[in-house]
């Protein structure tokens, strides 16, 4: 059993079984959905809003990439830079490979944290890097996968029923390379502005 694991079920444990019912929703905001075709650096952060008696004792969250397997070694997206936000936490496993269907998780346990429910409560960022894309425009949806085993989410009401939870992910588009034509009009664009902007000041 991995210490990611054995600590999540440590952090599960220790207040009982009783199950939270207050309605909360937990996001996933990226700082930019768009990138050109060279790729880049998007940074996420992952946010949870619920009602402000409550406190956040720790959670277990796992992400899945559509169309990437992060199991299987690199590919176009590397993740890095996993950053707890949350104050107080003795314990923040980060970026623990998940298995089939979930590319990358994080775990926080020992957590004291009121829910907020006007700005919320950040939970952790991490950066995705975004490989060159050298064909058509890519689409990479960023999900959480809480129906898998060892999702979990844990309030000072006890173990939350995450069926009870409004999970919201995140989107970046790796635009396509131009086409050849494409670059050869933008060139022609250009050569035209500039002779217009030549005459205009002679």
């Amino acid at each position: 059993m991995s210490l990611f694991r054995v600590f999540s079920l440590a952090g599960l444990l220790i207040l009982g079984s009783s199950v939270a019912s207050a309605a909360l929703m937990v996001s996933l905001a990226p700082s930019q959905t768009t990138l050109g075709a060279g790729g880049g650096l998007v940074t996420f952060t992952a946010t949870i809003t619920g009602t402000e008696n409550e406190l956040l004792l720790g959670y277990d969250i796992f992400i899945d990439i559509t169309g990437v397997d992060l199991n299987a070694g690199p590919g176009p997206i590397v993740i890095s830079n996993p950053t707890p936000i949350a104050f107080g936490a003795p314990f923040f496993s980060p970026l623990v490979p998940g298995g089939a269907g979930r590319d990358f998780g994080a775990s926080n346990t020992g957590l004291f944290n009121s829910l907020d429910t006007t700005g919320g409560l950040d939970l952790f960022t991490f950066d995705a890097t975004f490989a060159p894309n050298p064909g058509p425009e890519v689409i990479h949806n960023f999900n959480f996968t809480e129906n898998v085993a060892g999702f979990g989410l844990e309030s000072s009401l006890g173990p939350i029923d995450v069926n009870t939870v409004a999970f919201t992910g995140a989107t970046v588009t790796v635009s396509a390379i131009p086409e050849p034509g494409g670059l050869a009009a933008i060139a022609s664009l250009g050569a035209v502005a500039f002779g217009f902007r030549r005459r205009r000041e002679s």
